[in-house]
């Protein structure tokens, strides 16, 4: 099996996407970050965390939640190939700090996301 097998949609958000957009859908998903894409590429993810500490240092609350998430924006450690083996998937989740990957095609193209509880889930 291979992880295209185990890949799923997940909304990406745009660069001047709104932190409450963000924080929407990270509540809406099965992980703790949302992807970010410029110009059709992935760039990155926003986690709950930085949306925490941007909106905890903020004095004017509602005024944060409109702010563009473009400043938040983690670049994405690792992009999985979409033909790797799950124990190669396992491998990479288990030297990355994070609860989902972008799955890339053998073009770079964007496939998807697969999530380190879905693997673990069918490994076990």
């Amino acid at each position: 099996m291979t992880i295209s097998e185990m890949t799923r949609q997940a909304p990406v958000l745009s660069t001047r996407d709104t932190i409450r957009r963000a924080a929407g859908l990270i509540q809406g998903s099965e992980g703790a970050a949302v992807l970010v894409a410029s110009n059709g590429q992935i760039v990155g993810t926003v986690d709950e965390s930085s949306i925490a500490r941007f909106l905890s240092a903020s004095e004017n609350l509602e005024e944060a939640l409109g702010s563009p998430v473009e400043p938040l924006v983690q670049p994405s450690p690792v992009f999985v190939n979409s033909a790797l083996t799950l124990r190669e998937a396992a491998e990479i989740f288990g030297s990355a700090d994070a609860d989902m990957l972008p799955v890339i095609d053998e073009r770079g193209g964007y496939r998807g996301v697969i999530y380190r509880s879905d693997l673990i889930g069918t490994l076990t």
